[in-house]
């Protein structure tokens, strides 16, 4: 009885906990960045007058005819009478129409409008399948302890509950079809494995979920056959020959149905897929992209397309030609791309540490999370249920080596676990087949790893790298419940001699310790007989209270770089774009030469910021001519440049073609950070990124603006948000802060202090 009370209370914790994270206001998910047209299109879904990126929409007309009664409606959501437009085919289209039909049927019930497409009950059928996969993977783990169940169970919500995976299902994103299919795969696995004897309803919510998951995206189809032949180890499991024959025929048919949806992706998609792998993927960055081109046997005429992306920029050329084709995709497949990484895996090792560093996050930080009726700021993003995605978010910069390490530590315990079965007196088949499936997570994983950059290159990549994630994240799971189990089965006295040399111990504790607590001397760069960058150093004053400066840079021909280690003021970069003359829609400029704040921080009266510096202190500030990324609206002012600046929030690689991209100059002597000097001096010096505001005697880690606008909006600046992260903002949001900087010129004379934030240094005017 109380196990069943265990089971009943599981099961409702989870289902409530994802509906209440999704189905009750304020209602959170993602908007469209383009891809929902190919999805709902042939669905019979459409919606108007919307903005793509910003705002979460959760309300569609459902574009059929309704027939004489609610047989026929049903019937014709199964089967709509369509033309496929962009002739996109995908087993989400499965899910969506089990949610449109629950749609007319409760709404028709309830005499609500039945013509309407509520995206909150496809979220309730994600949900259902969600949670009985989480479920079930829970009740058949293999722990036996009362306190490990707790800590499993605990970290399954935490892991798996997180909103980075679940905002997905208030979508038309892939991504939910994906995880829910994958994660029913491995509950039934489970099941399978605890009762060691597979029969037909586990078998075949097996297979169902395999061949929802292969055909739920064209990239998931090549493991289809991975899949197969892991489920033929069921066999081991079963001398029923019925049983055997059904999964050997479902095996069979679960890789005809890979090469189906592999061979049937829309002509289109290959191409611009294919596209991005050459040219936003091989040549991007690449140091010698002539060469590569002659590796790939295309054209050294298509060297201007180096670095370019599909959907944004290609010089004028038609990527879909059949000229195009014939001179370029023919000649470098998605096969050929493959070779060239591996005939060079330094370059290839390059572009994973890429992959790498934008698997850290786990939904896409440009499209809004909000509906406008609930917040009226552009691209909200929300932090509910969150812990999770921001522990990930706190390896930026070193992904790449978490995820090695990670990876051979897995592999450890799978080779550990293959030598004990092999060992062992007794084989047992259900160890095996554990050991197989989770050879198979991580070859998913693995290749998951790899495929998204060999396929679209650093393309929108980091929603691409959600199955990796989802893989890679229940491999973590598993190793700490393996962890778990196993420690407890340790005979600590087996392996430790009672007579242990205490003076020695006490040695190497000691020495590890010293080592432990030795800081890491990184990117530190002697600037002046006494500064360093990173230094503190107290130079001018705001608000009658003295402010304190990083040292950041120091350039011989400049002086020394500073950044202010407070915030100084929270306010707007720009309050309304002088050149719109509609209110509604004006929401600022993003341009840095006209903006407001620039005004402001260059401005010595009126309560502008140099208020208060001294003449000798505004003196020892330089004028100084910076370099600003300029937006597809400004480029009738660019100096240079030949790119737009692509965006991507990560910091470690956010300033991506900075060099290319187009700009212009202006001339300061207080400026905001753009997005190349947060990355080389502050990230790369390991600064301190994030900022704080003290506030009713606490500090508050806020958002700031930086100077470098988002390229694809007049509007639209770059900002540091509370996770270090780069998102962007509308100029005119308010509650966002500024962090100054300034040059000062290098003829004066640091005095006292230690250069820390609680003893800075301060500066003498020579």
């Amino acid at each position: 009885m109380k196990t069943k009370y265990i089971k009943i209370f599981v099961f409702l914790f989870l289902i409530t906990l994802l509906s209440g994270l999704l189905l009750f206001k304020p209602f959170i998910g993602l908007a469209d960045n383009a891809d929902y047209f190919r999805v709902i299109q042939p669905l019979g879904l459409e919606i108007n007058d919307y903005q793509k990126f910003f705002y979460f929409y959760n309300e569609y007309d459902i574009n059929l005819n309704q027939g004489n009664n609610i047989f026929e409606y049903i019937s014709n959501v199964i089967s709509p009478s369509i033309p496929n437009e962009e002739e996109y085919v995908s087993t989400q289209f499965i899910i969506i129409k089990v949610a449109m039909i629950l749609n007319i049927i409760v709404k028709t019930i309830m005499g609500l409008n039945n013509r309407i497409f509520d995206i909150r009950f496809l979220a309730i059928v994600y949900i259902i399948i969600y949670g009985i996969s989480l479920y079930y993977i829970y009740m058949n783990l293999r722990i036996k302890k009362a306190v490990h169940r707790i800590i499993a169970f605990g970290l399954m919500i935490f892991m798996f509950c997180d909103i980075g995976y679940i905002i997905y299902f208030n979508s038309f994103f892939g991504e939910a079809t994906i995880i829910t299919s994958l994660f029913m795969m491995i509950a039934m696995t489970l099941w399978i494995i605890k009762n060691k004897s597979p029969n037909l309803p586990s078998i075949i919510s097996f297979y169902i979920a395999a061949f929802i998951f292969v055909g739920a995206k064209v990239a998931n189809s090549p493991m289809g056959i991975l899949i197969a032949i892991f489920g033929l180890s069921f066999i081991l499991l079963k001398k029923d020959l019925k049983i055997r024959i059904t999964i050997s025929v479902l095996s069979i048919a679960l890789i005809i149905t890979s090469m189906h949806f592999y061979t049937k992706s829309p002509d289109w998609m290959r191409k611009v897929t294919n596209y991005h792998s050459i040219f936003f993927g091989v040549l991007k960055d690449s140091p010698t992209p002539e060469e590569d081109l002659r590796d790939l046997g295309i054209s050294e005429e298509y060297l201007v397309l180096k670095d370019t992306h599909g959907y944004l920029y290609h010089n004028g050329y038609n990527i879909y030609s059949d000229e195009f084709k014939e001179a370029v995709y023919d000649n470098a497949s998605h096969f050929e791309v493959l070779k060239f990484y591996l005939k060079h895996p330094t370059r290839f090792i390059d572009k994973l540490k890429i992959t790498a560093e934008s698997s850290i996050m786990m939904s896409p930080p440009y499209l809004g999370n909000y509906r406008k009726v609930d917040y009226i700021e552009r691209l909200k993003l929300t932090n509910r249920f969150s812990a999770w995605s921001y522990i990930r978010k706190q390896f930026v910069g070193s992904a790449f080596l978490i995820i090695i390490l990670l990876f051979i530590l897995f592999a450890c315990i799978l080779i550990y676990e293959l030598i004990k079965w092999i060992r062992s007196d007794k084989k047992s088949k259900s160890n095996l087949v554990s050991i197989l499936g989770a050879s198979l997570l991580f070859l998913i994983a693995g290749s998951q790893f790899a495929i998204p950059i060999i396929g679209n290159g650093e393309a929108d990549i980091v929603k691409h790298m959600y199955l990796f994630n989802a893989c890679f994240d229940f491999m973590i799971f598993l190793g700490i419940i393996w962890l778990l189990v196993r420690v407890s089965q340790l005979n600590i006295k087996k392996y430790v001699k009672v007579n242990v040399d205490k003076k020695a111990l006490i040695t190497i504790i000691s020495a590890i310790a010293i080592i432990i607590s030795i800081p890491p001397i990184i990117n530190i760069a002697k600037v002046d007989d006494n500064v360093d960058i990173g230094d503190t150093i107290k130079f001018g004053t705001y608000n009658q209270e003295s402010i304190d400066w990083k040292v950041i840079n120091y350039n011989e021909n400049v002086g020394y770089l500073l950044w202010s280690d407070e915030i100084v003021e929270i306010n707007e970069f720009d309050h309304i774009d002088e050149n719109l003359n509609d209110d509604m829609d004006n929401y600022g400029s993003n341009l840095w030469a006209t903006s407001d704040i620039r005004q402001w921080l260059n401005q010595d009266k009126s309560n502008g910021f140099l208020t208060e510096f001294t003449q000798e202190e505004k003196n020892a500030i330089l004028s100084v001519n910076n370099r600003n990324v300029l937006s597809a609206f400004d480029l009738d002012r660019k100096d240079g440049g030949s790119r737009p600046h692509y965006w991507i929030n990560i910091t470690s690689i956010a300033d991506q073609n900075y060099e290319q991209a187009y700009y212009m100059t202006s001339n300061d002597k207080v400026f905001l950070l753009d997005i190349h000097q947060l990355v080389n001096y502050v990230f790369e010096n390991n600064i301190r990124v994030n900022k704080y505001f003290g506030y009713n005697n606490k500090k508050v880690k806020m958002k700031y603006w930086l100077r470098t606008p988002y390229y694809s909006s007049s509007s639209m600046v770059r900002i540091v948000d509370t996770d270090g992260l780069i998102y962007h903002k509308d100029a005119n949001v308010k509650n966002i802060a500024v962090i100054p900087a300034i040059y000062i010129t290098d003829d004066i004379k640091i005095v006292g202090g230690k250069g820390t934030e609680k003893s800075p240094y301060e500066i003498r005017i020579k």
